[in-house]
């Protein structure tokens, strides 16, 4: 929301309150004169719920749809498996990474599934995710988008300074690859990147990954894994 405002967006509304037993956040904002939209988002150091509406700009609509949206709540009865949101395979049984927090469609992995935190800024780790195949996928243009936004995140504490080490792109079969392995520095602290990124006819692959460890000794287990990765049937 800060981000939305610092960009010139309007908040109609912007109210924290209590929804049950967690902490909640509600806002409501003008899209023109002739939509708005209404977002809420609730949760505690677990689990996080994000709700977004779109609505006309009238009274009538508006009720409807932030009513929906207020209705819901957190089932503790309810034990989702976070794989299943997960459109890929992925191959750890020789590895010391398991599945830690799965965030929409992404999945990160770090050492014995330990929680990131806020402030775990040097976490080896890696990240995993999906895109729709589209026939106007550009993979240099996605892999070079991806480390301008390592360089320049809004999170000034984040950002990273890079340098590529080297960088590959072909063709395997139907499929486009392309590798890029990087030093990135952050807040003086170096780092090995690997990024991976494979373009099926059935999807997008995409691989990040970061290793604080002094030699890189896990650089090479993350090429090994991201190589097998395949998407569920």
């Amino acid at each position: 929301m800060n981000q939305l405002e610092s960009q010139g967006g309007e908040l109609k509304i912007k109210k924290e309150f209590k929804l049950g037993d967690y902490d909640a956040f509600f806002a409501l904002a003008p899209q023109g004169y002739t939509s708005e939209q209404v977002i809420l988002a609730f949760g505690d150091n677990s689990f996080s719920v994000l709700v977004i509406g779109v609505f006309p700009n009238n009274e009538e609509d508006r009720k409807e749809i932030t009513d929906l949206i207020l209705s819901s709540y957190y089932d503790k009865n309810l034990k989702p498996n976070i794989n299943d949101n997960l459109f890929y395979e992925v191959n750890l049984d020789n590895s010391e990474f398991k599945l830690s927090t799965v965030n929409g469609i992404f999945g990160t992995y770090t050492l014995n599934g330990e929680k990131l935190k806020v402030d775990d800024l040097f976490k080896n780790s890696f990240l995993i995710g999906t895109l729709p195949y589209t026939d106007d996928f550009d993979i240099k243009k996605h892999s070079d988008n991806l480390i301008y936004k390592y360089q320049n995140n809004e999170f000034v504490e984040k950002r990273l300074k890079i340098d590529i080490i080297s960088e590959k792109e072909f063709n395997e079969g139907e499929n486009k690859i392309i590798k890029v392995e990087m030093v990135g520095t952050k807040q003086g602290l170096k780092s090995k990147m690997f990024q991976y990124i494979k373009q099926t006819p059935n999807g997008i692959i995409q691989f990040i990954s970061s290793d604080y460890t002094e030699n890189s000794k896990y650089i090479n287990e993350y090429k090994a894994i991201a190589e097998k990765i395949t998407l569920k049937q």
